[in-house]
């Protein structure tokens, strides 16, 4: 499984750890077992970085919720209790319901879909995080979400009046709409729960569902392909500028002008002129001045204006 990330962060991140004398120390919760995907993708990113910087950089994994349940992740990067972690993007939709743009019931039905749709929502969720003291480094999908049940059920209407665990507000509200009892219950305590009389039904991922080894306390799964939820991984923005004051503070490079240039003598040799296409990043034109924003106030935005060029049709 790969995570949604450039190669560039990579690199700048241990770059910027390069320069310190002494070690730096990371605390990351994750949600899930060490067994998730999600949780070996992360212990993946982490290896990489602490192997381009022995010994600069050590970030140690909390995995299964052990430091910080996902509900209070959040909080916890944004004061600082930790410095980094990874969380599902869309428990954070009733703050700004942007965050929930993964959770559309049918608007995305594989990873290709899911990519596209996150790269289309990233500079906006990068905008809003930053507004909130955290950087967005990467995401990756769970895949397609199903109905898992103890009976079997042949219409919505056969599961009013169940106990179906909710994981967003979007699970939430969709438990509400077919008249079962949304509950709160985290990956961890799947199993329980169920065993328990604490939930009768639950809409999750195959990855979860095996996971949580879903056939031991349930008998019927329907794969209704509802969404493909996200988790991001963030960064404390304070934490990130500590490492060294001499990089880009969102953890990304700063454009590299001589190969952006060299790009464009290539294409006026053949023919094909071009320009910036947002010579004024769009937050600090004229028709958004009144929205308070000046320069520096987005600056991954100001960094991809200097580097969309337009191309003649």
């Amino acid at each position: 499984m790969k995570h949604w990330l450039s190669a560039a962060f990579a690199a700048t991140i241990v770059t910027a750890a390069a320069p310190a004398t002494a070690q730096v120390k990371w605390d990351m919760p994750t949600g899930y077992s060490d067994g998730t995907f999600q949780t070996k993708n992360v212990r993946e990113f982490v290896a990489d970085l602490e192997k381009a910087a022995p010994g600069k950089l050590a970030i140690t994994v909390h995995s299964n919720g052990s430091l910080v349940k996902m509900p209070e992740m959040r909080r916890a990067v944004q004061t600082g209790q930790v410095q980094m972690a990874e969380m599902l993007v869309s428990v954070l939709s009733n703050e700004n319901p942007l965050f929930g743009f993964d959770s559309v019931p049918g608007l995305v039905g594989s990873y290709a879909e899911a990519q596209k749709l996150y790269g289309a929502a990233k500079a906006s969720l990068s905008a809003q995080l930053e507004k909130s003291g955290m950087v967005l480094l990467y995401s990756v999908a769970w895949p397609p979400q199903g109905i898992y049940t103890k009976k079997p059920i042949t219409a919505m209407a056969d599961l009013k009046g169940s106990k179906f665990r909710s994981f967003n507000p979007a699970t939430a509200r969709f438990a509400d709409l077919i008249g079962a009892s949304p509950v709160t219950i985290q990956v961890p305590e799947i199993a329980q729960a169920f065993r328990t009389g604490a939930l009768d039904a639950m809409i999750t991922s195959s990855a979860t569902g095996i996971d949580s080894q879903a056939w031991d306390y349930l008998t019927h799964f329907y794969d209704v392909q509802a969404f493909l939820p996200q988790n991001i991984v963030v960064v404390n923005k304070a934490a990130y500028d500590a490492l060294t004051p001499d990089v880009n503070h969102l953890g990304l490079p700063e454009p590299d002008d001589e190969s952006l240039a060299a790009f464009r003598e290539q294409l006026h040799k053949h023919g094909v002129e071009t320009q910036i296409h947002y010579p004024i990043p769009v937050h600090l034109q004229q028709g958004y001045r009144h929205l308070g924003y000046s320069a520096g106030s987005l600056p991954m935005t100001e960094r991809i204006a200097n580097e969309i060029l337009s191309l003649p049709l």
